[in-house]
């Protein structure tokens, strides 16, 4: 990655494409001022597409921006619900490629502070909780996740049926007095163009 080559092995077409698609989530990120010069930014790496797509993006981006970042991934994996040997050495192996550190943190989706309660809402809070504990960890100031325009619109239409408010996952989200900020590069990439 360092030379300026791509980091990604692929034909031409497929270059092409890889270029739209990056080129299309740094204007995001330009439009909402998500990294900054000197910003270290945790990945939030779920394995899927999204994360891993995201990943690609961001570190391709690196290629073309006059500013410099350092990238973090960290991956969090319920001990109820390991993920497969070969899953985990084949995002390993992708994002070694990329050259962007993981740390695999293992924890448990049902902590005692549940209380024996357990839905999507608090799943999604604990993996944030820990993911922000990484980022604080690591002096990470950015967290990144890989919601697509598609999560964003389905979060808001939740929100609306079962919540009953407009509300939903914004591109840029300040935490804790902001000194975290969570932002999704890939609010506005629809899941067809990941």
């Amino acid at each position: 990655p360092a030379s300026g080559r791509c980091c990604v092995q692929a034909d031409a077409a497929s270059r092409k494409k890889l270029g739209v698609f990056c080129r299309h989530v740094g204007r995001t990120i330009e439009r909402y001022g998500m990294i900054g010069d000197g910003d270290r930014v945790l990945l939030g790496v779920s394995g899927g597409k999204d994360s891993l797509s995201m990943a690609l993006a961001l570190r391709e981006r690196l290629r073309w921006v006059p500013i410099r970042y350092e990238l973090f991934a960290a991956t969090v994996e319920w001990s109820e619900h390991p993920m497969d040997e070969a899953d985990r050495s084949r995002v390993e192996a992708f994002l070694g490629g990329l050259g962007i550190p993981l740390r695999r943190i293992v924890a448990s989706a049902h902590p005692p502070s549940f209380r024996g309660r357990f839905d999507c809402y608090l799943c999604a809070r604990n993996r944030r909780r820990i993911l922000f504990e990484e980022a604080r960890r690591l002096g990470c100031g950015t967290l990144a996740l890989g919601h697509h325009l598609d999560d964003v619109v389905e979060t808001t239409l939740m929100n609306l049926c079962y919540q009953g408010q407009f509300s939903t996952m914004m591109p840029v989200q300040p935490f804790f007095d902001g000194r975290l900020r969570v932002i999704r590069p890939l609010c506005e990439t629809t899941e067809r163009e990941v």
